[in-house]
């Protein structure tokens, strides 16, 4: 596998790694691309021999949770867990007496303001992007509804979260419905339409 990584990004994810274990508020996120049409994750078949190769390389059994995640501008994000509180978001549209996080997620070095520094690095032959961000928590209430025009994407995720043995990295496997506005669109849809998608 070492020789699908050009050298130039082992370096670059060395400094990452670097930053994430001295920075309380980076995150540095390895997600797994969709691919091509032949290499796409589109049946359960596939997505169950994912889950038996993590598990080959995990501890204990994986953590599970729901998240509803609607993204605002200026980067940010609006956080539900748990069906019962999503629901209750959707039926009410509303964030009131919900728990909730609100932060603003953006890459490391544009929250550092050192634009000419690499945050993000594709490894095409794997399918794979690792991306260094900045994590800010701002709140733990919102005003604005969750159907409200300025809403620029809303994400569910189902998702089980893997702890490698020696606790250094989280693996997250997640089933995902979302929408993102284009910017051809001039509205998203209601939450509850996003709800009957199917997830991905």
């Amino acid at each position: 596998m070492e020789s699908l990584v050009p050298s130039d990004v082992t370096q670059h994810l060395k400094e990452f790694l670097g930053i994430a274990l001295k920075d309380p508020k980076a995150e540095l996120e390895c997600k797994l691309l969709a691919g091509d049409k032949e290499n796409r994750i589109n049946t359960k078949d596939v997505a169950d021999r994912m889950l038996e190769a993590i598990e080959k390389i995990t501890t204990g059994p994986p953590e599970e949770h729901h998240y509803l995640r609607i993204a605002y501008p200026d980067n940010v994000r609006v956080e539900v867990e748990t069906p019962q509180f999503i629901h209750k978001v959707c039926v009410t549209d509303s964030f009131k007496n919900i728990p909730l996080k609100v932060e603003r997620k953006t890459l490391y070095y544009q929250n550092q303001r050192e634009l000419s520094k690499k945050d993000t690095l594709e490894v095409p032959d794997l399918f794979t992007k690792f991306t260094l961000r900045h994590e800010e928590f701002l709140r733990k209430d919102w005003d604005a509804s969750p159907n409200d025009k300025e809403v620029q994407a809303i994400r569910i995720l189902s998702r089980k979260s893997f702890k490698t043995a020696d606790q250094l990295f989280q693996i997250d496997f997640s089933m995902v419905k979302s929408f993102v506005r284009s910017k051809a669109e001039q509205r998203m849809p209601r939450l509850r339409d996003v709800l009957k998608r199917q997830p991905s």
